[in-house]
């Protein structure tokens, strides 16, 4: 019995680690999940609401987000912000702040 709940502890112990890790952006100190903070960009559709069929149409054709690298969908229905007029997805909330402190950079990492 001790065998089989050091073994539940080790991969609750695992599976909670790979949770903390988020989706692997390479500015990691900067990558925040807490979804709870106050941001400049403009509103943006939380994690949680679906996407339009034209805003889904956009991720689709986005395929990755220019944050993490990851492709979209991959962390969850992708997360919609805009820069000035445009709409940029991204893979998770995580990835919101690091697009918030220099959303040029990722839009024209995304081309055209």
């Amino acid at each position: 019995m001790t065998h089989i709940k050091r073994t539940v502890a080790a991969v609750a112990l695992a599976a909670f680690g790979l949770l903390a890790t988020g989706c692997g952006d390479s500015e990691q100190a900067d990558h925040d999940h807490d979804q709870n903070h106050d941001h400049g960009v403009e509103e943006h559709k939380g994690a949680d609401a679906p996407l339009s069929a034209a805003d889904q149409k956009l991720a689709d054709a986005q395929k990755v987000c220019p944050v993490s690298d990851e492709p979209l969908g991959s962390m969850g229905i992708p997360i919609k912000v805009m820069a000035g007029d445009r709409a940029v997805f991204l893979c998770c909330e995580g990835c919101l702040k690091s697009f918030e402190k220099n959303p040029q950079k990722y839009v024209e990492k995304l081309g055209n």
